[in-house]
Formats: C-alpha cells, sequence, structure tokens
C-alpha cells in the first residue's frame, strides 16, 4: 500500500489551495472535502483507513486556509475543486465532503454531474443554505481569531470528541484566515440557490448525534431531494465523526466507495480496474 503523501500548493485565479494526494496518480480518485473553521487536517484519522494501492486519495486546504482568497461563495468553493481535479488530470472524482464541504460536493454532483462519480457527504449543510438560532450565529460570527469561542463552538457541536482532539481542532481553526472564518460562514449560510434534485450521482448522506445537523432535517432537506440517495446514520458521534469516530467513518465511506458500480466508478482511464473503487 502506497502510504506516502505528497503535498504541493496550487496557486488558482482567485486564491491558493494546498493539495495533499496518496496513492498511484492514474487510480480512480477519492477527493475529500472539509468543512467550515477547519482544513483537510480534519481527515486525518480517516486517511489510513482510504488509502489502497489501486486509489488515488486526494484531500485539500480549501481557499482561506493557506492564504487571503478573493471570494468564498459556494460557487467559489466549487470551482476551486474543479479547478483541482483539473490540475491533476482527474476527469471524474468521488466527492467525499464533511459539513460545508459536503455543501460544495453536493453543488458539484449539481452542476457538474459529469465531473462527479458519487458523493459520501458527512453531515452535510444543505446546499440551500443553513438558518443557526441566533446565539449560535452571534458566538459563530464573531469567533475568527478567538480560541476561547472556538473552544465553545466545538463542544457545542461534538458529543465524543477526546481533550487531546479538541485540542488539535482548536489548533487547526487557530490557523484558518480570520477573513476565511467570516466569509465562508456566510457562504455556507447562504448556500446555493441551484437544484439539489440535479444530482445524478450515486449519493450516502451519513447523519450522526450532531445537535445542529440531526438525521430527520438531513432527510428532509438533503436525501428526499436527490433521487436514489440514502441516508446512514452514526450513533455516538456528533459533528465531527471523521475525529470522533474514525474507526466507523472510514468503514461508512469504504463500504460507499465499494458499493459503486462500473458506470460510476471515478477514473474512466483504466475499465478493467474499475470494477471496485
Amino acid at each position: 500500500m502506497t502510504t506516502t503523501t505528497s503535498t504541493r500548493v496550487l496557486t488558482l485565479p482567485h486564491g491558493q489551495v494546498r493539495v495533499h494526494e496518496r496513492g498511484p496518480p492514474s487510480a480512480p480518485a477519492v477527493v475529500l472535502l472539509h468543512g467550515w473553521m477547519m482544513t483537510g487536517a480534519v481527515f486525518d484519522d480517516v486517511i489510513p483507513a482510504l488509502s489502497a494501492p489501486d486509489r488515488h486519495v486526494v484531500w485539500l486546504d480549501q481557499r482561506g486556509t493557506v492564504g487571503a482568497a478573493d471570494g468564498y461563495g459556494i460557487a467559489d468553493y466549487g470551482g476551486d475543486v474543479i479547478a483541482v481535479l483539473d490540475a491533476l488530470e482527474v476527469e471524474r472524482a468521488v466527492l467525499v465532503g464533511h459539513s460545508m464541504g459536503g455543501q460544495v460536493a453536493l453543488w458539484l454532483g449539481a452542476t457538474h454531474p459529469e465531473r462527479v462519480a458519487g458523493i459520501c457527504a458527512l453531515n452535510p449543510v444543505p446546499l440551500s443554505g443553513l438558518m443557526l438560532p441566533e446565539a449560535a450565529a452571534s458566538l459563530f460570527a464573531s469567533s475568527a481569531g478567538d480560541a476561547h469561542k472556538q473552544r465553545m463552538i466545538l463542544q457545542m457541536a461534538t458529543v465524543s470528541l477526546s481533550p487531546a482532539s479538541l485540542q488539535g481542532l482548536l489548533e487547526v481553526a487557530g490557523a484558518v484566515e480570520p477573513a476565511c472564518i467570516v466569509g465562508a460562514l456566510k457562504a455556507f449560510v447562504a448556500g446555493s440557490d441551484v437544484d439539489v434534485g440535479l444530482i445524478t450521482a450515486p449519493t450516502l448522506v451519513l447523519s450522526t448525534d450532531d445537535p445542529f445537523l440531526p438525521a430527520p432535517f438531513l432527510q428532509r432537506s438533503v436525501v428526499d431531494a436527490i433521487a436514489g440517495a440514502r441516508l446512514q446514520h452514526l450513533p455516538g458521534a456528533g459533528h465531527y465523526p471523521t475525529v470522533e469516530k474514525p474507526t466507523e467513518t472510514a468503514a461508512v465511506i469504504n463500504d460507499f466507495l465499494r458499493s459503486l458500480s462500473p458506470a460510476t466508478s471515478p477514473s474512466p482511464q483504466q475499465p478493467e480496474q474499475r470494477q471496485r473503487i
């Protein structure tokens, strides 16, 4: 198994994206998209279990986490992902998006179906946006550069986060540009007017005991609107299942990847290798 990670920074027209890769570039691609206030480090605990000799695993530190960016709309984030796929010469990929990263994955599935072989959305923010309770909205909006408030947010959103993992996430959040914290918050709250019903790729939504995005809400706002989509519930985790329950979350993702048929496999380059991801 290829466990070496290569990392590079791509300079795009409106910002920079840090790209991490494992596995052969010619293998079927799986792209991991992080959410608000985080970087690709939120996937660190699941990446070893997702890595395989016949899989190209890519995870991003998206705009605003590497340096300043021009614009933080959902379409801006989605455009960056397409630019990264083009730079890596990846025609189609399975997208695994967490939180706002799930929202971006849904936007890509609706607007660029030819590039998306499947969507695994972990506690996704609905594509239409998310109205936060007034107290939470005020806390989130004023949290940029404030470790105390970021700690409060993480503690509110999780149910089984260890002290060490909490500290790790705080360090990640503390390195994100304050402008990104503010801009990305506005982006995920506003969402997009793109119709999520346009998604044709196989779609799995993972719900947890997330206090902000409970299972019934995700069923109504995401799953029911996408033909063939299904919901899978993982108890005992909050908003950060990749950190709170990494073994179980990786198993869900791997099961989804294995479920994809040859017709929906990420890479069209080598058909004989596309029976399973």
